[in-house]
């Protein structure tokens, strides 16, 4: 999306495709603005659907592929898999059911080594990463989206890179994108808009 494009010029723009498609009977029903309902306890969001749609693709064969992913790790499934949560599997794998599995079941396999899943109860920070790793929250941009900074211009690479282990480095950053991440669920939840992005 072209930054200078706001999210209202972007819905005007959208509001007679989803028209078109509701009418031509090719999607589901759509709640206007920021998100689509796709199942009961789920919801496709505006931006995925735009972008989705206009690649060709209808919500039947989005359907048929989530459906073969959901049955290809049915093994692994967590009630909070939503079909969003397939979905954006199958969009970073350009809808290859195969490679999505294989990507996500990797993604599981790592959270579940590093503790991801519970890392924000009980993650505790090293002291020298608390000390020396540059961050600050800034708080939502004006798309409501939660935006941290990281300003490593004075930071001694090197020194920091000697002092901490990679393991430490790679748990506290786990640790820095998953608070950032239920952050942005909860944005989404209080804003009603389907946020997708965490700007750095």
């Amino acid at each position: 999306m072209v930054s200078s494009v706001s999210r209202n010029e972007l819905k005007d723009a959208l509001d007679p495709l989803i028209d078109a498609l509701i009418e031509s009977d090719k999607t589901v029903s759509v709640l206007k603005g920021t998100a689509v309902p796709l199942g009961a306890d789920s919801w496709f969001r505006i931006p995925m659907a735009a972008s989705l749609i206009s690649k060709g693709r209808n919500v039947e064969q989005l359907r048929v592929e989530e459906n073969c992913l959901k049955e290809a790790v049915a093994d692994v499934h967590k009630p909070s898999y939503d079909d969003y949560y397939y979905l954006r599997w199958l969009r970073a794998r350009e809808f290859d059911v195969a490679k999505a599995e294989t990507m996500m079941r990797k993604n599981i396999a790592f959270r579940k080594k590093i503790g991801a899943d519970t890392i924000l109860e009980n993650y505790v920070v090293p002291e020298l990463v608390d000390k020396c790793y540059p961050r600050g929250y800034i708080g939502p941009d004006k798309e409501g989206c939660p935006v941290r900074y990281m300003p490593f211009k004075n930071l001694d690479l090197r020194g920091f890179a000697y002092s901490v282990k990679k393991s430490d480095v790679l748990k506290f950053l786990t640790y820095i994108f998953e608070y950032d991440i239920k952050e942005m669920e909860e944005l989404s939840k209080k804003t009603g808009k389907g946020l997708e992005a965490l700007p750095y």
